[in-house]
């Protein structure tokens, strides 16, 4: 028999990568690929890169580098996976 335990850890805001590095932020239940930008796009915007930097969508739920709020929390993408095995 096998058993796969998922372990999620999310963190402060305060210890994000603020490095250009994806991760996943959680907003209330709601959870969005973001990372760090130097200059998020606005679509309306007279030109590029007009917002300051700050979290932006990674394009995995909607345009890539949108400016977006600060989540609650934040973990990374790649979750990590214990595997126990009991021998019969």
């Amino acid at each position: 028999m096998s058993e796969i335990n998922v372990a999620v850890t999310w963190r402060s805001m305060q210890e994000a990568p603020r490095d250009g590095t994806e991760i996943i932020g959680r907003y209330g239940n709601d959870e969005c690929g973001i990372f760090w930008s130097d200059k998020p796009v606005c679509m309306l915007g007279p030109r590029n890169g007009t917002f300051p930097e700050g979290w932006a969508t990674d394009g995995t739920d909607t345009d890539y580098n949108l400016p977006i709020d600060e989540p609650d929390e934040w973990r990374e993408i790649h979750i990590t996976q214990n595997t126990n095995q009991e021998q019969d």
